[in-house]
């Protein structure tokens, strides 16, 4: 949707440009003819350049390496140390209401418009079948009961009223010309564009003109004609009264008279060369206003494009929203989105995917409605990979294939089988490598868009199956950590920054365990200061658990998950992951989802004494988690659903 918007502002923004052109210009050159055709030009190339795509540089490269500073981002360790199952989720078929009615109300106003022109063209079909037809100089003449003379395509309608009239030969020849011009095709043009784009102003404009400029062009051949202006403009005047209309038609005394007798009284013509002038503005618009294959907005400021982004829905066929795989009943999830250790190379290196093992002939599918715009074959990296662009906001690659079902340019659509997995290219094993890029090609984690499935993590072999908390008198020590404080005030909302909630929150669980004798709560910070990293995990090797909070931010607005991650190398994995789903326990009874992940790219997560957990308490990215964290209500909700998990873990 947000691409049909961007076009249609594209169309309109060249059409005014042209426009302005025009009237400055060219106007008053006395060149119908060439008006006539910059006006149409001026058209159809508004529609035509922002369709047109130049090829941009791929952004996908098994070398590229981005720095990820975003939190959130769950990594993982080789392919053989951790593995998560696939669940399958029922999938939300919610409806976008204001699209529905914004859709609705555009088929309902264009429907309208087109009966309308449909309506003028039965009017126009009965006025013919009543008239009396009669042949003048080998030409069809229609004389009908109408008010005034007009002509549609090659049929001339002429009033009762004139046919014995001084002015009958003048007028005849006038309706004549715009015949022989084809007038009418034009207008049957423009009455197309405005009942299709009636909410764009230029058609209006350009119609108009066009309209002028056929009255132009017929004044001009019916003077060289008969060679009378004066006579010609009496005729003019003789003819300004009708109470009759029907649109695309060309009417003799259209109401521009006083801009065609002006026009008629002119010097001689420019010259024609100065219509040059508009190759180098076609060119300029061209440069500026067509597409790349990896950013439909590229004329745009990328501030403003973020902000269409966030006022529209972009939850549609283009969105990458599906597990890309057939059958999911042996796939496993064997390497998530983030930095790892690659499984060969045994260097930390950025994955800027996510890995399935799966066996080799597995069907992968289209995550979204696209184009095929990659099918090729790295014998050392990807292997047989396919790059599909989704209408130029996403990008999705497949990797390792073994063999391919679709060619380049080829169009499909979500769920369409693409290839079968192999092992083809840098591999440990049949899989399936996965991945999903912005319009900018940045790299996004595909787990984020895959909506049918979530993934239950497997504890690995060999590590801690030791679960509860705290010492053998049944107390618990916990340290709370309100994320950021200080000069680092986090993430910001309208009312409320990160540093601030955090620290409610953390205050809220102090307070409601003051006269506890099972629990005891230390907080890394009790007011608005600084903290090192180092100064958090400091005192854990006293705690039970270590508990960070943090709120973040989200590309998709609808995001409104909590998240709550543990280290899943260490001793106190199975304790940590515990406590994790403790919390989404917790959280279910007031409808809050908190999907549980594991990472060992989080300094307290490495350094902590204890078992440990980061808990995302919502997203100020999404306006309903952004209010209720702003809220009393909602602080208080998460600080009691936490102190609950604690007790819980007793």
């Amino acid at each position: 949707m947000i691409t049909t918007l961007l076009f249609l502002l594209k169309v309109m923004v060249i059409q005014a440009i042209l426009y302005i052109l025009y009237t400055v210009k060219f106007h008053k050159s006395g060149n119908h003819s060439a008006n006539r055709f910059y006006l149409i030009l001026a058209l159809v190339i508004s529609f035509v350049i922002p369709l047109i795509s130049f090829p941009a540089i791929s952004q996908y490269s098994n070398e590229t390496v981005h720095e990820i500073t975003n939190w959130y981002e769950v990594t993982d360790q080789t392919l053989s140390e951790s593995i998560s199952v696939l669940v399958p989720v029922k999938t939300s078929n919610t409806i976008n209401y204001y699209k529905a009615i914004g859709i609705g109300l555009f088929i309902v106003i264009t429907t309208f418009f087109l009966l309308k022109a449909l309506i003028s063209h039965f009017q126009l079909l009965k006025i013919a079948r009543e008239a009396k037809a009669i042949t003048i100089n080998n030409q069809n003449v229609l004389i009908a009961n109408i008010d005034i003379p007009f002509s549609y395509f090659n049929k001339i309608f002429i009033p009762e009223r004139l046919i014995k009239a001084p002015q009958f030969d003048v007028i005849l020849n006038h309706e004549l010309a715009h015949v022989k011009y084809w007038h009418s095709l034009d207008r049957l043009f423009l009455e197309f564009l405005t009942a299709i784009f009636w909410f764009n102003p230029f058609h209006y404009l350009y119609r108009r003109k066009l309209v002028e400029i056929h009255e132009f062009q017929a004044d001009e051949n019916t003077i060289a004609r008969d060679r009378d202006v004066v006579k010609y403009q009496e005729t003019l005047y003789s003819e300004l009264h009708s109470n009759f209309s029907i649109t695309s038609v060309n009417y003799f005394n259209f109401n521009t008279i006083k801009n065609r007798i002006k026009m008629m009284n002119q010097p001689k013509k420019q010259s024609k060369w100065q219509y040059l002038i508009i190759l180098p503005i076609i060119a300029l618009l061209a440069f500026s206003f067509t597409k790349r294959e990896n950013s439909p907005t590229s004329f745009i400021d990328p501030e403003l494009d973020e902000l269409f982004e966030s006022i529209i829905d972009l939850s549609d066929v283009y969105t990458p929203s599906i597990l890309p795989l057939e059958n999911s009943d042996l796939v496993r999830l064997t390497s998530t989105f983030g930095k790892r250790m690659h499984p060969i190379l045994k260097v930390m290196r950025m994955h800027e995917g996510v890995d399935f093992a799966t066996d080799i002939g597995n069907q992968v599918m289209a995550t979204a409605n696209g184009t095929v715009i990659k099918v090729d074959n790295i014998i050392n990296g990807f292997g047989k990979h396919i790059i599909i662009d989704h209408n130029g906001l996403y990008q999705t690659k497949y990797a390792q294939l073994s063999e391919f079902k679709v060619i380049e340019g080829q169009k499909v659509k979500r769920g369409e089988i693409i290839a079968l997995t192999g092992n083809s290219g840098v591999s440990t094993g049949p899989h399936l490598h996965y991945e999903v890029r912005d319009s900018k090609g940045e790299a996004l984690d595909p787990l984020h868009y895959i909506k049918d499935y979530s993934y239950k993590e497997e504890v690995p072999d060999g590590r801690s199956n030791k679960t509860n908390l705290g010492n053998s008198e049944g107390i618990i020590r916990v340290l709370i950590d309100p994320g950021h404080g200080g000069n680092d005030k986090g993430m910001k909302s309208y009312e409320k920054t990160e540093s601030q909630v955090t620290l409610k929150v953390a205050q809220l669980v102090h307070e409601y365990f003051r006269d506890s004798e099972k629990v005891r709560i230390e907080l890394t910070r009790s007011a608005d200061n600084n903290v090192t990293l180092e100064e958090r995990v400091a005192n854990t090797n006293n705690a039970d658990l270590f508990i960070s909070l943090h709120i973040e931010t989200h590309e998709y607005e609808d995001e409104d998950r909590l998240i709550a991650i543990y280290n899943d190398s260490n001793e106190y994995t199975a304790q940590s992951k515990y406590f994790s789903e403790l919390l989404s326990n917790e959280f279910k009874e007031i409808d809050k989802i908190v999907r549980v992940g594991y990472s060992t790219g989080f300094y307290v997560l490495k350094n902590t004494k204890c078992p440990s957990v980061m808990l995302s308490m919502g997203y100020f990215s999404n306006p309903d988690s952004e209010k209720y964290l702003n809220s009393n209500e909602g602080i208080n909700e998460i600080a009691t659903k936490l102190a609950e998990a604690i007790l819980a873990s007793i």
